[in-house]
């Protein structure tokens, strides 16, 4: 009812709307709008606010005229103002809402302080794993924004790590289900960083086209995130358009201007299985590339100049997880398998085979933390399948381990165990049997207390 009675305030003039603003009606309205400055302003701020959200408008200006302004606008929660909007303005045609439109010219503001995101909305509830189709939400009338910009867009540091702005400029619109957003981010404080998107979606056809560009020079934000060493300039382009039950986009990586990582992302549908069954989502990735420039160098040997990711499978509605094919190939390291997991999170079926080692046999570098840890080659395969047991299987072999304080000449690892789930839950046991020869340790008491053979 209070949103209601907003629209109703805002639309009381539309007589005086459906015509051209003269300069004396403009101020006639705006000294109405200041006169009712209090009970608007109240209004706007309670309809606005809900449970951990409280919104305070100061300086609110032409209420009742086709440009409404303000001075300053903030969103706080338990923990304080997480958003301050400063100098903003809306102008729009209150006519258009009589035929069931919302004309937004212009959506701007001086400035945009985010200095945190909000505190999440405390819940008791778990979130559903059933799987649903996206749609966008279907508004009583349309909305169409001419024009969306910022002069400076501030993101505090808790944000992303660290203090950044901004600027921002674009447009939108959502009408009966169709979708268009034109949104480009400039970075105005430090190194180039440029982030453009281009999206547009149907309900009815569901056809999607989406072009996201990142353009970032050296030392930009996403190179220094995810630690590239020497912080290069960084290119991800991902486009692609089509019917959102076969929808393919192509993804290409660039650092520094060259080629590192390319392919193609293929999002489908697979047919219902009986009536009442709802279609699985499905998926497809296959990326490959040269991605040792984006190592430390002690790792680029691992990975070597060939490395490629294969995966295929579904999401069901009932929101279950299936790996059909799992394939990850580079120099010393190849994982192939397949996988299944319940809404639950419990697996239904894993069978999972790693393979270690460069194909001349020298020792290479495992990218992993802690000591340094190098390998020669060896096998691991782990192996479940609840259609036809509760018993799962660990079988490996890995040769040549070798640490700053230890050398391993082969360790065997032979496992077994179950996994029973019933509808109280899951209760997972088992043994795994570990064998090491040829053992060296740097420290001699240990050594002599182990030996060489455990």
């Amino acid at each position: 009812m209070r949103k209601l009675a907003l629209i109703a305030m805002l639309l009381m003039p539309l007589p005086l709307a459906a015509q051209e603003t003269t300069p004396q009606t403009q101020q006639a309205q705006d000294d109405e709008s200041n006169r009712d400055r209090s009970y608007l302003t109240g209004l706007i701020e309670d309809n606005l606010s809900s449970k951990g959200r409280t919104i305070r408008l100061d300086g609110f200006k032409g209420a009742l005229s086709s440009r409404a302004t303000f001075d300053q606008l903030t969103i706080a929660d338990d923990q304080g103002v997480w958003l301050t909007i400063r100098n903003g303005a809306m102008a729009w045609s209150r006519a258009a809402i009589l035929t069931g439109r919302i004309e937004i010219r212009e959506l701007s503001a001086g400035e945009i302080d985010l200095a945190r995101l909000p505190v999440p909305e405390e819940t008791d509830a778990l979130p559903n794993p059933e799987a649903k189709p996206f749609a966008l939400p279907e508004l009583p009338v349309s909305l169409n924004i001419g024009t969306i910009k910022a002069d400076r867009l501030a993101l505090g540091a808790p944000v992303l790590g660290e203090d950044l702005v901004f600027g921002l400029s674009g447009s939108m619109s959502l009408a009966g289900g169709e979708g268009k957003a034109d949104i480009k981010i400039n970075r105005i404080d430090g190194p180039k960083g440029d982030f453009a998107f281009t999206g547009d979606f149907n309900n009815s056809s569901r056809q999607l086209m989406l072009d996201l560009l990142v353009d970032e020079g050296g030392g930009g934000i996403v190179s220094r995130k995810i630690g590239l060493p020497g912080n290069p300039a960084l290119t991800l382009a991902v486009s692609g358009s089509g019917p959102l039950d076969n929808f393919a986009s192509d993804i290409a990586l660039r650092t520094d201007g060259q080629p590192r990582l390319a392919g193609k992302v293929i999002l489908g549908t697979s047919p219902a299985q009986g009536a009442d069954a709802a279609p699985d989502n499905t998926f497809a990735a296959n990326l490959a590339g040269d991605i040792t420039p984006m190592l430390p160098p002690e790792y680029q040997a691992f990975f070597g100049p060939a490395t490629r990711f294969v995966a295929t499978g579904a999401r069901t509605a009932g929101g279950a997880i299936r790996l059909d094919d799992l394939s990850v190939e580079a120099a010393a390291f190849a994982l192939k398998g397949m996988a299944a997991v319940r809404a639950s999170g419990m697996p239904d079926r894993f069978d999972l085979t790693t393979r270690l080692g460069l194909a001349d046999g020298q020792a290479v570098l495992l990218p992993v933390s802690g000591d340094k840890t190098w390998v020669q080659d060896g096998t691991i395969a782990l192996s479940y399948d609840r259609a036809q047991s509760d018993r799962w299987t660990l079988d490996g072999v890995v040769n040549g381990i070798a640490r700053p304080d230890l050398r391993l000449g082969q360790v065997s690892l032979r496992g077994a165990g179950s996994i029973d789930q019933n509808t109280a839950g899951a209760v997972v046991d088992g043994t795994v049997a570990f064998a090491g020869q040829g053992i060296g340790l740097t420290d001699p008491a240990l050594a002599d207390a182990v030996g060489t053979t455990v």
